[in-house]
């Protein structure tokens, strides 16, 4: 599927501008608030289960390098949670005072170089900042899963509406790094 233009078909040399990956269309800026608020009144807790998540998939990577690591512990969690809650407020205020994703590549780029504990994860021969960005991808995963189990809604097509937003929301928010 084509992230820019949300066609079946991945298309190549069509959309040429790298930036177009990263660019929220007016309705999904419009869209996106309300989903974001609405997903934190189903569970304040939203954050803290996609920290959660996250560290399952990292600590499964890291038992693939030979590298295991201890279980986080609940206060680590819910730390790493208020910091992705508070990550993602500023990213969606940013949205729905009209601004791109990819304007914030500074709190972007703050944010993925301030998880030190990232480190380790992967082959030794990566290297600090393809750690980051692999885990930053394991992130997105996270994301996507915990808000696909938060999205209830009777209309499908609608289900699967605000299903493309927020996947691609969380694309662009990766891809702007």
């Amino acid at each position: 599927q084509c992230t820019a233009c949300l066609s079946p078909y991945r298309h190549r040399n069509l959309h040429s501008d790298s930036s177009t990956e990263q660019r929220l269309s007016p309705f999904e800026t419009e869209c996106l608030p309300r989903l974001w608020r609405e997903t934190l009144l189903k569970n304040p807790l939203f954050c803290e289960h996609v920290v959660h998540s996250w560290m399952g998939r990292l600590g499964r990577r890291r038992a693939l390098h030979k590298n295991p690591s201890p279980p986080p512990d609940s206060q680590f969690v819910s730390r790493e949670g208020e910091r992705l809650l508070f990550f993602l407020n500023n990213i969606v205020d940013g949205v729905e005072q009209k601004e791109q994703v990819f304007d914030k590549r500074d709190q972007l780029t703050s944010f993925a170089a301030s998880q030190g504990w990232l480190s380790g994860w992967g082959p030794r021969w990566w290297g600090r900042k393809k750690e980051a960005l692999g885990a930053l991808n394991l992130l997105s995963e996270a994301l996507v899963e915990q808000f696909i189990v938060q999205l209830d809604m009777e209309d499908v097509h609608e289900r699967e509406l605000f299903l493309i937003v927020w996947k691609h929301f969380v694309l662009s928010l990766v891809s702007s790094l």
